[in-house]
């Protein structure tokens, strides 16, 4: 950039040599507008003129390869418009295109349609939120339709974690939303998404996590009106005998009877395993071992109370699955 110096005359002399090669002409005062008028375009003319800047198209979003290696149809979930807009490009930056949802039923009845297979879930959102669209996800579709579940929120984990696991969500992104954390979290799940069984998924422990899909439905192969009603049947008889099982255990448990408990943890114990009913499985194989020593300990209390807070969600599920069967 040229500098012209204005300054009094005979003060010329007072400038350095290393000022006068950074200066581009000295006026003397009084100064003439002409005078400075003509320094100044004749300056200007002599101005190298510097190569154009490219300016990058800010319509066209530089991206990466991430939905090529990870194919995913993705639903956002999101009632804030800013939001909305920051998540949105982060993952046109990730090379997906996606769609808005801008509360939880939007969400629900969205993904009943089949076409995603991931979807970003923030927790706060009207008429439904997060954790209630996911249960209802959950409960609702085919397993062949369920999609994979990111929580999206500002809270902790710790302070979310037993609704996450409760909603069926199968893992967590906090806000406000990091790229890299992003990208590491769509790769993490990106094996789902080109697999044809949905039960493949693994799930938290919570409402749908009771129960292997897997183990039931390939058990029985449902193919004809005869399998249906087979497992409809099996359904109705595990879920009439499992309230009255768990509350004879937990008499037995107060009784302090160990060769009660640990007839009908055991017997209860094959059930679940048959059927697939992992969580019962689980829990009833415990109470087992922890009477192992003939005497009712603080453990067998504290998993009656377990198996008394899970055995009714179970069969909520059992429910859901019998009724997704009705019309086949």
């Amino acid at each position: 950039m040229p500098i012209i110096i204005l300054t009094s005359f005979g003060k010329q002399e007072t400038l350095s040599s290393g000022d006068r090669n950074n200066v581009a002409s000295v006026i003397t005062k009084p100064i003439k507008h002409s005078q400075l008028l003509e320094q100044v375009i004749q300056h200007l003319k002599n101005v190298t003129k510097k190569p154009d800047v490219k300016l990058v198209n800010e319509n066209k979003i530089k991206t990466d390869n991430t939905s090529k290696k990870h194919p995913f149809i993705i639903l956002l979930g999101e009632d804030n418009i800013v939001n909305q807009k920051v998540t949105k490009r982060m993952l046109e930056r990730l090379g997906y295109e996606i769609e808005i949802a801008a509360n939880g039923r939007e969400v629900f009845n969205a993904v009943k349609t089949g076409k995603y297979n991931l979807i970003l879930m923030d927790i706060n959102m009207p008429e439904l939120n997060g954790f209630e669209a996911s249960k209802l996800i959950r409960q609702e579709l085919s397993k062949e339709n369920q999609p994979v579940i990111i929580a999206m929120t500002a809270s902790t984990f710790e302070e979310i974690k037993e609704d996450l696991e409760k909603s069926g969500m199968n893992d967590f992104i906090g806000k406000p939303v990091n790229y890299d954390e992003m990208k590491k979290v769509i790769s993490k799940w990106s094996k789902n998404a080109t697999s044809k069984k949905q039960n493949e998924f693994t799930y938290k422990k919570g409402v749908t996590s009771m129960i292997d899909f897997q183990k039931i439905t390939s058990m029985h192969d449902i193919q004809s009106e005869e399998d249906v009603n087979f497992l409809k049947e099996l359904i109705d008889t595990f879920a009439a005998d499992l309230p009255g099982t768990v509350q004879e255990i937990a008499l037995y448990v107060e009784k302090e009877d160990c060769y009660k408990i640990k007839f009908l943890a055991h017997r209860l114990k094959g059930g679940s395993m048959t059927i697939g009913i992992d969580a019962i499985a689980e829990i009833t194989k415990k109470i087992e071992e922890s009477v192992s020593g003939n005497k009712v300990t603080e453990d067998t209390r504290m998993l009656i109370v377990e198996l008394l807070e899970s055995y009714e969600p179970v069969i909520d599920e059992l429910k859901h699955l019998k009724e997704r069967y009705i019309h086949v």
